[in-house]
């Protein structure tokens, strides 16, 4: 068996994409739980296997695997991984097929094209492997059981059928003249004084009221926050370091953009992290130096061993 079926069938478990330098990427996505009427059941989430002869330009992820586990430095894994990939090549024009482990098989076609036909990643995706799938009734909707339970109803005698009805009712139109009531004691105005005279007060009463209706303009009070309210207590915005002018890099990810690069280091603000842009990715860094024995050495440190166990080195 090729070396690198062992390292690549590892890494899928962590990773969604390990390119094969030279041959294509092996990719994994996450399919989400569904409902398969046909069979009434419901199906857990899981992972599917694809490959992508186009991604073929080395990313490292292979060879600082490689280096890891035969103690070697880059170059010396980076060489190892070229034969092993030229093997590879060789046994597919040799056989027409290879076989890349549980990840599943490729065949070269009488075109010259590569076809592939995925095995079964439930050993490559342990945190979905232990998920069943189950069979499940769907309930009737709300709309329904409500249309059955007024049919059932109406089969009763009319009487006490009518009598809900119009409770129902009444109750509703007591609510709508209870609040126009309220509406229109509100709207109306009524003096609450008095005048005592012998002759008739008309014209007098006529004019306090109009006094008093200009002088009771409606009021609406716009409430708004105090001019010297000071809003405390917001988390400052991680510190994204610099890339450095440093040689080698250990790479703890490796995406697509910017944007997915710069969010990663916000959401592990508890170490000093930067971005390193190179070859069309932006790849996370933990550390620098001008060897990569340097690297390697901070890589196996408490605080970086232990969180970023797959982390690999990248040369600039």
């Amino acid at each position: 068996m090729n070396k690198l079926i062992p390292h690549i069938e590892y890494l899928l478990q962590s990773h969604d994409c390990v390119i094969i330098p030279g041959l294509g990427a092996v990719l994994a996505h996450g399919i989400p739980a569904f409902y398969d009427e046909s069979r009434g059941v419901w199906v857990a989430p899981r992972r599917a296997v694809a490959f992508n002869p186009e991604l073929s330009r080395t990313d490292g992820l292979l060879a600082a695997s490689v280096a890891r586990r035969d103690s070697l430095n880059i170059e010396s894994a980076t060489t190892v991984v070229r034969n092993e990939v030229d093997k590879m090549r060789k046994e597919l024009e040799l056989t027409g097929r290879l076989q890349l482990g549980s990840a599943g098989t490729l065949d070269l076609t009488a075109e010259g094209n590569l076809s592939f036909t995925p095995g079964d990643a439930a050993c490559l995706s342990p945190s979905f492997a232990w998920l069943p799938s189950f069979a499940a009734t769907p309930l009737e909707s709300a709309s329904e059981l409500a249309r059955r339970r007024e049919a059932t109803e109406r089969k009763e005698t009319w009487l006490p059928y009518l009598l809900r009805k119009g409770s129902r009712i009444a109750a509703a139109a007591a609510v709508l003249l209870a609040l126009g009531w309220i509406v229109v004691q509100n709207l109306t105005y009524a003096p609450d004084e008095q005048f005592a005279s012998v002759a008739p007060m008309t014209e007098a009463v006529s004019d306090r009221q109009a006094t008093h209706q200009q002088m009771s303009p409606v009021v609406l009070v716009l409430a708004r926050a105090p001019k010297d309210e000071v809003v405390e207590n917001i988390p400052p915005a991680p510190v994204v370091k610099k890339e450095d002018t440093a040689r080698y890099y250990l790479i703890v990810a490796s995406l697509a953009s910017m944007a997915e690069a710069e969010k990663y280091v916000r959401q592990h603000t508890d170490i000093n992290l930067g971005i390193l842009a190179k070859d069309g990715r932006y790849r996370v860094y933990a550390a620098c130096g001008n060897t990569s024995e340097e690297v390697l050495a901070a890589s196996k440190t408490d605080e970086i061993a232990s969180r970023y166990p797959s982390s690999w080195v990248c040369r600039r």
